[in-house]
């Protein structure tokens, strides 16, 4: 039998089973046996199921399908890798189309799908770092689908993918196309032997290849004047690459709150509000965004336990984490944030100003390169 679900072929004979998914009424029978037999082949598939519509698996777990050609991975921080395809049935592909108008699109679980925006072939170039990962028996160079939309969208750039591949990409001609660099969340952590930390628990996730690839870029993109912006693991990067050192279990600290997600839970659950942060006066943040505290989600193991020299605290949880940064010396755009402004974006004001400056810092970077002049 062959499942075509939205670009993703997959061909397997599914058997009959008994009991069907929760939310499950109202399939047919080719997709509810095509999800089933998914099921079994993959114990751990999604933590929510809408309408047997969805199916996300990690990155460890894509290798145990049969995947053929125009197959779209999304490797998703929050934090796994997982592909999203919906079933195609005729109520959805109503649903789907009756949206594709709409300026400011989401799937349905939230995650944002780049709106048609007028083309332009002078937008600035931002590069978004890729993870190095396995997907099956083979390395892939993925980003997070969220992040890439909130530069198109969000920052409205144009964006490319950065290979994590140290010494074989000059870091001088990376710095010659891009007009700024986004640095983005991953379920990895920054290796600690480059802060001079303790040995990681068995079993904790690294990406040595991307360690290798950002921290390097960071210092040379500050250096040279070309914007920054860092998000959760980006965040813990651009500390350790100017410095800083980290917790690598933030829950464990005592007096620190829980600032990891519930794995079981939603995503709308795990990327939704879960603490305040309090704006420091005076900063960039608080120029860019104009009020004193805000409420943000929080997915992170690992937070910043010394902050780097050159930075300057922007926002603080109640606890008194670090939880957004700026570089003081920095002569462009170079700041940082603990928790995930590219989720669902467009609906919350601090992630737009976030964003939004981050495209002026671009913007200004692109004209200095063509020799214009930059906005006051």
């Amino acid at each position: 039998m062959r499942i075509t679900l939205g670009g993703l072929f997959w061909l397997w004979s599914a058997p009959e089973v008994n009991a069907q998914p929760q939310g499950s009424t109202g399939l047919d029978k080719g997709s509810l046996a095509s999800w089933q037999y998914a099921r079994r082949s993959v114990p751990d598939i999604t933590r929510t199921y809408e309408d047997c519509r969805r199916l996300t698996v990690t990155g460890q777990q894509v290798g145990k399908l049969q995947m053929f050609s125009n197959t779209q991975i999304d490797c998703v921080d929050g934090e796994s890798a997982g592909l999203e395809q919906r079933w195609a049935s005729p109520a959805a592909s109503k649903r789907a189309s009756s949206r594709n108008g709409v300026a400011a699109r989401r799937n349905r679980h939230g995650d944002p799908m780049s709106k048609p925006n007028q083309a332009s072939s002078n937008k600035p170039v931002v590069g978004v770092i890729a993870d190095l990962k396995m997907l099956g028996h083979h390395p892939f160079h993925c980003a997070g689908n969220k992040y890439v939309v909130a530069a198109v969208d969000g920052a409205d750039t144009f964006a490319i993918l950065l290979p994590a591949m140290a010494g074989q990409q000059s870091i001088e001609q990376t710095l010659d196309l891009v007009d700024g660099l986004m640095f983005t969340g991953s379920p990895s952590n920054v290796e600690p032997r480059h802060y001079g930390g303790p040995s990681s628990a068995q079993g904790t996730l690294h990406d040595p290849a991307r360690d290798a690839t950002s921290l390097p870029l960071i210092r040379a993109a500050i250096a040279a004047g070309v914007p920054v912006f860092g998000i959760c693991r980006g965040f813990q990067e651009i500390n350790v690459a100017l410095g800083g050192t980290l917790h690598q279990k933030v829950h464990e600290v005592p007096g620190m709150l829980l600032h990891r997600e519930r794995e079981e839970d939603p995503l709308e659950i795990q990327y939704g509000p879960a603490h305040q942060i309090a704006v420091v006066p005076g900063g960039k943040l608080e120029s860019w965004y104009g009020k004193p505290e805000a409420t943000v989600n929080s997915l992170h193991n690992q937070g910043v336990e010394t902050l780097a020299p050159g930075a300057r605290v922007e926002a603080v949880a109640p606890d008194g984490l670090v939880e957004a940064f700026s570089v003081k010396d920095a002569s462009s755009f170079a700041f940082a944030v603990q928790w995930h402004p590219e989720w669902q974006f467009a609906d919350n004001p601090l992630s737009v100003a976030l964003f939004a400056a981050f495209g002026a810092a671009c913007r200004d970077q692109q004209a200095r390169k063509q020799g214009g002049q930059t906005r006051g």
